[in-house]
């Protein structure tokens, strides 16, 4: 089995020891091959390092349990648990969730 067509031409190119470490170290910190850094770069598209990837896969999951915190206390309210408290702590998990949302949109646009 070859190569995928849109992979057919090959094309060599000598870089100086400076550009072949910053290639070196997209490829390092983007979790990519340097081909597949060096397609990215050719369309314009940006490159993002592995850890801002990892970052926002973690704060996913903190919203996530968040959510699941939020439907607990939703429970507790039918439950007849004291419902002030329980009712104040559900508007600070629900205000915390919103702010996680909008972070989790603004990362994922930079990703």
């Amino acid at each position: 089995m070859g190569r995928p067509k849109q992979f057919e031409h090959r094309i060599t190119v000598r870089l100086g020891d400076e550009h072949a470490e910053h290639l070196h170290r997209l490829s390092r910190d983007s979790g990519l091959d340097r081909n597949e850094v060096v397609r990215r770069l050719i369309v314009g598209a940006q490159i993002s390092s592995s850890d801002a990837f990892e970052g926002l896969q973690k704060i996913q999951r903190v919203q996530a349990e968040q959510n699941r915190l939020g439907g607990l206390l939703k429970l507790a309210l039918t439950d007849g648990v004291d419902k002030g408290a329980t009712r104040r702590a559900l508007a600070e998990v629900e205000r915390t969730s919103a702010q996680l949302r909008s972070l989790i949109g603004r990362l994922a646009e930079r990703v």
